[in-house]
Formats: C-alpha cells, structure tokens, sequence
C-alpha cells in the first residue's frame, strides 16, 4: 500500500480576531464547502523556428451516445458534448479551456485569472463592452467564467428563444475578442477587488496558507489571484500573445444542453465554433507537485476571520484520472463521510470531539489531494490529537 504525504491544517476560534488568496473544483463524498484554487506553472518550451511544431491532423468526428447525448469533434479540434432534454427549463453552454493558473507566467501571476475577466468586455462581433451580460440578464439567463489551476471554464443559460443569439455571442468570446485597451486598467482593478474580498474568506486564507507549508518549486505554489501589483506590468500585447498561445481550439471542450433536437443543436454548434482557431505549438505537462519532506507532515494552527473550530486533514494522491471508472477516492469519501452507527462521524461525536464530518477529493492531471474537514467542539478543540488519533484507528479498520 502506498503511503500517501500528509498535511494537516486546523483552524480554530471563538470570535473574529485577526484581518490578515482563488481555489479546483472538489469532487464530494460529503462535500465540503472549501474555497477552490487558481495557480500558476513553466512556461511551455518554444518551437524552434526553423522546426515549427507542427499539429496533428484532426479527423472530425460525430458519435451518437444514446438518443439524446451525441459528441462531435469539430475539423478545427474543438471536442463537444450535446444534450437534448425535453424538460430543461432553460438552455445552457459551458466552455472549458484547458488552460489556468498554472500557465500564468512567472513575470505575471493572475494573468489568466485576467484575461477570463476580460474576455466578458466586447468583440469584433459585438464590441459593445457589458453587451453580453445586458442580452444574458434580457432573456432570463445568467453567466459567469472561473479560472482554476489547469482550466478556466464560461458558461451561461437562457431562455430557449434567445439561445442562438448567445451561443453566437459567447462563441465570439474565442474566435475574436477585441481586448478593449480603455478597459485595461479597469478590469485590473476588478481583480485586485476579489484580492482584497478575498482576505477575509477563510477558504482562500486556507488555500494560500497550504502554498507556503506544504508546497515547494512548483506552480502550484505561487500565487495566482492576481491584484494590482502582480498586474501592473501587463499589457494589452502580453494579453494577447498568453491569449494565442493557450486559448487554441483543441484544448477547448464545449457542452450544451437544451430543448432542441441534437440535430440543431450539431448546426448551430458547427456553424459558430469551427471558427475557433487552433494555433500551432504544445504546452509543457505539469510535473507532479512536490513536498517538502522536511516540514511533512505538517501541523498548522490559523486564526480564522469569525468563529470557526475546523480540523482540516490533506493527503497528496496519485492522479485520480486514471482510476475514474472505479472511482477509489470517491467511494473512500463516501465512507468517511457517513454518518451512520459505527460511522467515524458517530464515533467522534459521541465522544463529543466534533459535530461533522466531510470527505471529498481535487483532480489535476498530475496528482490529486484528497481531504478530511471535521467540524470542531470545544472538546476537540482542546484535543485535536484525540480526534486524528480517532481518524486514524477508523481508517486502519479498512
């Protein structure tokens, strides 16, 4: 059995106390409500110029899953999922760019974070900056965008009358973004006002706190919100250059589910995004995220914002995605985080060491962290070392 590094994490308080950063999605077994992460890797090698890399020919492709799921892989690279259902009350798109925080470049961090923010703000197509949000808010719908560490994902819905027209307008997003420089400035203003918004979330806190102790010469180590500092140097041709580079059309996954038949569905879709384009040239993987063997494992107390009495136990993994059919860490979260007779949670709380008990797991490519929180009493707050010693008992019951 592989013996999986170890970082502790507890947090504990009675009243607000001190005032002192963006955090993957987390697959639940019962899921916590932790903040979700944004950070930053290498920058990919270059091609030689006299050797210009060069793309693998995409074959473009249609299969139909069942009757109301088809995927499709466009001739420019760009994968899709269609969904049909007759019951959606409303019509949605999401696009995921398999690009985020770990591309920042080091002269940069939170240049993604950025560049999602302005995305939103006018193209050649329909320049006129908020246009997308004012026709979204219109027709009954809502949108919004998210970087994470290696994917930045947009998404929206509305109304099944005015879906065409946002498909079109949200397809412009990545075919010609005008990159408004008179909006420059002020959308980096808009990042640093989640910065600073953002210091007095205990999950963020949390976040960037596991980045300076458990983390050591990796991407995922840096900081990645991006503000007003990290920014300042960039301009609207770094943007872009970062913009060319990772937004190409075969790291891009599109998903739309709605009432239309899949048939119209694979037209509108064919007719917007093919015009996608993909750029030549790889991104460099992202290594596996090492730890400090001289601090691990790691015992750390925070002084939250608020009361909060939380045990947080994280254990590094190997990548999740190979194992996805039989889903290992899921089922383990699962267990860990029932609630039954001779549960860990029943045993914890008849000793009245802690209220809740949550299990759940991140995904990247290169590892994944699977994680404990525990809801705290006074008594095992007092006593965090009862209540691990009671975690670890359970788990060697295994």
């Amino acid at each position: 059995m592989t013996r999986l590094p170890l970082f502790f994490l507890l947090s504990i308080a009675v009243a607000a106390c001190t005032t002192p950063s963006q955090p993957p999605p987390k697959s639940p077994g019962k899921a916590s409500p932790k903040a979700s992460p944004t950070a930053s890797p290498k920058a990919s090698p270059k091609a030689s110029p006299k050797t210009p890399a060069k793309p693998a020919p995409i074959v473009a492709t249609s299969r139909q899953v069942s009757k109301d799921v088809r995927s499709l892989t466009l001739a420019n690279g760009l994968k899709v999922l269609l969904v049909h259902n007759p019951r959606a009350r409303l019509s949605a798109a999401a696009l995921n760019v398999a690009s985020g925080a770990y591309q920042d470049p080091d002269a940069h961090p939170g240049l993604a974070h950025f560049l999602e923010h302005m995305l939103f703000l006018g193209t050649r197509k329909y320049p006129d900056v908020g246009g997308y949000q004012l026709f979204i808010d219109r027709n009954g719908g809502s949108c919004n965008a998210a970087t994470g560490a290696e994917n930045t994902t947009y998404y929206f819905e509305v109304v099944d009358g005015a879906f065409a027209q946002a498909v079109d307008r949200f397809a412009q997003f990545f075919i010609a973004p005008t990159f408004d420089p008179k909006y420059v400035t002020r959308e980096k203003n808009a990042v640093n006002s989640e910065f600073i918004n953002g210091k007095q979330n205990n999950g963020r806190r949390e976040y960037h706190l596991s980045k300076l102790v458990a983390c050591k010469n990796h991407a995922a180590c840096r900081f990645s919100t991006g503000n007003s500092d990290s920014l300042k140097g960039v301009t609207r041709d770094i943007l872009i250059a970062f913009y060319r580079k990772h937004y190409s059309a075969d790291r891009m996954t599109l998903a739309v589910i709605s009432k239309l038949p899949l048939d119209k569905q694979e037209q509108l879709v064919r007719g917007l995004f093919t015009a996608i384009p993909r750029h030549k040239g790889a991104v460099a993987p992202i290594p596996r995220q090492p730890q400090d063997a001289a601090v691990m494992p790691a015992f750390v107390r925070i002084t939250p914002v608020g009361p909060r009495r939380k045990l947080d136990l994280t254990f590094q993994t190997p990548a999740p995605y190979a194992s996805w059919k039989l889903a290992p860490l899921t089922i383990l979260a699962h267990v860990i985080g029932h609630e039954g007779e001779g549960s860990l949670h029943s045993i914890l709380k008849r000793e009245g060491l802690a209220t809740s008990v949550e299990a759940g797991l991140t995904r990247k490519s290169m590892q994944g962290e699977f994680y404990v929180s525990m809801n705290l009493t006074d008594l095992g707050t007092k006593d965090p070392g009862r209540v691990m010693e009671v975690f670890f008992a359970y788990v060697n019951l295994m």
